[in-house]
């Protein structure tokens, strides 16, 4: 659903949920990443998540720290979409560390969006590794940035200064916070730890 747009095209998806469980495993709201977002949107989004529905919420891209507290505590987020900044608010910061909420980190959107302004030396990316916040990569969306995810990470590797050890703890780490159930994840564990050169980061 879009924060930007009317909420009830989103909310008779939700209405009607036992036709679209198994079959659609998570609900995502994207949009505007401010605070005191409307109250029909969180309540759509609490009726996804008793309904069986995992949540996944964009916040802390333009907006504040505070967004990303929203989304975790009254719109039961499990994984945020970008969430850059979250430095803004140690307290915050230290809050989604130790709850491990997932994060999706979009190098080159964060850029071009203006959502992050630094060099690349300093992006947000760099804190998470050293502070160990639970994130992966992503693109965002390849048909607006022109780059899909293997042009995304060979310019981790050549401009931002990840390493080929970081970029495959990320990915794995993306399994594990996807939203599929029980053997269905564990195979797709066991596909990617068979395809890494380091044993270490399957453990």
């Amino acid at each position: 659903m879009d924060r930007n747009l009317r909420v009830a095209p989103s909310k008779s998806l939700i209405d009607r949920p036992g036709h679209l469980i198994p079959k659609v495993l998570e609900c995502d709201d994207k949009g505007c990443t401010g605070t005191n977002t409307d109250n029909r949107i969180k309540n759509a989004l609490r009726e996804a998540k008793a309904c069986g529905l995992h949540c996944l919420v964009h916040a802390g891209e333009n907006g504040s720290a505070a967004s990303v507290s929203e989304a975790v505590y009254d719109m039961f987020a499990e994984r945020i979409g970008h969430g850059y900044h979250i430095l803004d608010n140690a307290s915050i910061y230290s809050d989604m560390k130790s709850k491990n909420v997932h994060f999706e980190v979009c190098p080159l959107s964060s850029r071009l969006t203006g959502s992050v302004s630094c060099d690349w030396s300093q992006h947000p990316v760099h804190y998470f590794i050293r502070d160990g916040i639970n994130f992966s990569i992503s693109t965002d969306d390849p048909t607006v940035t022109g780059q899909w995810l293997i042009e995304e990470e060979k310019m981790l590797l050549t401009k931002v200064g990840l390493t080929a050890e970081q970029l495959k703890a990320a990915n794995l780490r993306a399994a594990k916070a996807c939203f599929l159930g029980g053997e269905d994840k564990e195979d797709l564990l066991r596909h990617i730890c068979a395809r890494r050169d380091s044993a270490n980061i399957c453990a």
